[in-house]
């Protein structure tokens, strides 16, 4: 008679996470361990001990096993959470106490970022990579199973995947330089899906040229590769996958510190930041932007680098606000302010479209996360969509302007702001999480006439009705 199997402790980490997964679809499969064995040229022993987290799973055996199972490449992708983790297990975090923003209060932690002060970097840098990788473990099995775009799961293959097709040549660095640079331009224009469908060739080839460039360019392959996982982190973020996003954001973390480049590496942790606010880690998020934010202060002064800072402030500012911290939100802001007036104008460098109105637009969407409709309103009225040149942005600043007329009963301007995001932008307003909310808000309390534009606008956004 068969011995029940043995229960399992998926919560244990990403192994045990993995071989459970492995276990729930063979069994729905209706297959032993040694009949799944047969199947992939293995023992069922060996199936066995990757159930228990026992022995580690290839990539080829994690295909291998989807296509046995028929389950679409869940393993495949969920291997690539359990790899990325692998030289960073919660052992190795558990020997620092305390949480990333207790060290950076520390003298010791600040510019943790630089090579040159390694001490303070391996003290911080562990407990954050836990942080990050526990998003992709607790956001990773609804992401995998849930359907997704083709374009979106080609660009969860492609991220890190490691196995590259050997006939792939490699690409010289302009190629790749151009090619990123038309990534970017079209996130900004908000087509997302055009970015999206161009990002999985991209990381190939830079994996692929990665072994086979000369010394001196090694540095500009890194800022390209840790470039281009920012920027797939902020698209899976957008298509609602945070738990991919997470890894996309280690492997930029990753080639930004190999890079040395001080302003790459802040742009990473900006993502970072993002990500970690994304999931709900306010404090943690605030703490990341606002540290990177002065690590920049050691360097020259240059528009990059006012940008990528002013930048850093105002996310930190976000993140104040989400953990109601209006105090502090108030202080980066400010912060934000005297650095957007260091700059002299409004710009785009380093693609953060930083300035003295993209400063005036987080005054808005602080006061939205802090509540206060009315100052929100009258930061809304304040700023002119005229003088908001990227699409992205402008459709942005048009739903913080609709979330707050809607909330103080102007819901006719309510209206004419979402209309003016979905006209800019639309890829870009059926990512933001308000537009739903503002219009119930507006069927809600709108008369007959605005409640059936607010429903054609919603079938337009692909908004629930």
């Amino acid at each position: 008679m068969p011995q029940p199997s043995r229960p399992l402790e998926p919560e244990r980490g990403l192994p045990e996470w993995f071989g459970a997964e492995l276990r729930h679809h063979r069994q729905r499969a209706g297959l032993s361990q040694d009949e799944l064995g047969r199947l992939v040229h293995f023992s069922g022993d060996l199936i066995g001990k990757i159930e228990k987290a026992e022995r580690n799973c290839s990539i080829a055996l994690a295909q291998d096993l989807d296509n046995a199972l028929q389950i679409g490449g869940v393993l495949a992708r969920a291997w690539r959470l359990v790899e990325a983790q692998a030289d960073n297990r919660p052992g190795d975090a558990d020997k620092y106490s305390g949480s990333l923003v207790e060290a950076g209060r520390t003298r010791e932690f600040q510019g943790m970022l630089e090579r040159n002060d390694r001490t303070a970097s391996e003290k911080g840098l562990p407990m954050l990579r836990r942080e990050i990788l526990s998003v992709a473990l607790n956001w990773g099995a609804a992401a995998l199973l849930a359907p997704i775009a083709p374009a979106v799961s080609s660009l969860i293959d492609a991220l890190g995947s490691g196995d590259l097709n050997e006939s792939r040549r490699p690409v010289d660095l302009v190629n790749l330089s151009i090619r990123l640079v038309r990534v970017k331009n079209l996130m900004q224009a908000s087509a997302f899906d055009h970015a999206t469908a161009l990002l999985p060739a991209l990381l190939r080839d830079l994996e692929a040229t990665g072994n086979r460039i000369t010394e001196t360019e090694t540095g500009h392959l890194r800022m390209l590769t840790a470039d281009a996982h920012q920027v797939t982190a902020t698209v899976l973020l957008k298509q609602g996958d945070p738990g991919s996003a997470a890894l996309a954001v280690n492997r930029s973390i990753d080639a930004a510190l190999s890079s040395e480049d001080p302003l790459t590496i802040a742009t990473a942790f900006r993502t970072a930041s993002h990500t970690l606010l994304r999931t709900n880690r306010s404090a943690l998020a605030t703490d990341l932007a606002a540290s990177h934010a002065a690590n920049l202060d050691r360097h020259p002064a240059t528009p990059d680098l006012l940008s990528t800072q002013g930048s850093l402030l105002l996310k930190a500012a976000v993140a104040a606000a989400t953990g109601n911290q209006p105090s502090a939100a108030a202080g980066y802001l400010d912060a934000a302010k005297d650095t957007a007036e260091h700059l002299g104008s409004d710009g785009n460098y380093c693609w953060t479209g930083f300035g003295p109105t993209n400063v005036e637009l987080h005054r808005l969407h602080v006061a939205l996360e802090l509540g206060d409709l009315d100052q929100a309103t009258i930061e809304a009225s304040r700023i002119g969509a005229d003088s908001i040149s990227l699409p992205d942005r402008k459709a942005r600043y048009a739903v913080d302007a609709a979330a707050a007329y809607a909330g103080t009963g102007r819901f006719d301007d309510a209206l004419e702001s979402l209309w003016l995001a979905e006209s800019t932008a639309p890829q870009e307003a059926r990512t933001i999480k308000s537009v739903p909310e503002t219009l119930d808000a507006i069927r809600r309390s709108g008369n007959d006439r605005i409640r059936s534009n607010a429903a054609a606008l919603a079938d337009r956004l692909e908004q629930p009705a």
